[in-house]
């Protein structure tokens, strides 16, 4: 019977985590995002990578760390300026981020 060392994925995870080319992807994916979030205030400022450990391993991470992240993303109901009152009127979500990843291969089968 064989058998699998249970560290193997780990030790493959290592090995490329912070592989040269993944922290390439992942420079393209922030760069697309800002490009996508320009014209949106400061949001394309606040898009940055980084590098995050899980379970001892090194990942390229790109981060949106604006306040309004979330509902620029995804959406959100607006708001009357003057009261601060729901108007009842959806303003759609941008999806910069997700549409970055998914134009550098994020999603994709192979």
């Amino acid at each position: 019977m064989a058998q699998v060392d249970r560290e193997l994925s780990r030790q493959v995870a290592q090995m490329v985590g912070m592989d040269p080319e993944l922290q390439s992807v992942a420079e393209s994916i922030a760069t697309d995002a800002r490009a996508n979030y320009a014209g949106h205030g400061n949001a394309a400022s606040s898009i940055h990578v980084t590098s995050e450990v899980y379970d001892g391993v090194r990942e390229p991470l790109v981060v949106f760390d604006h306040p309004a992240s979330t509902f620029l993303e995804y959406g959100h109901m607006a708001v009357n300026p003057h009261t601060g009152e729901p108007t009842g009127r959806w303003v759609p979500g941008i999806h910069g981020m997700e549409n970055a990843a998914r134009a550098n291969g994020a999603g994709r089968q192979t």
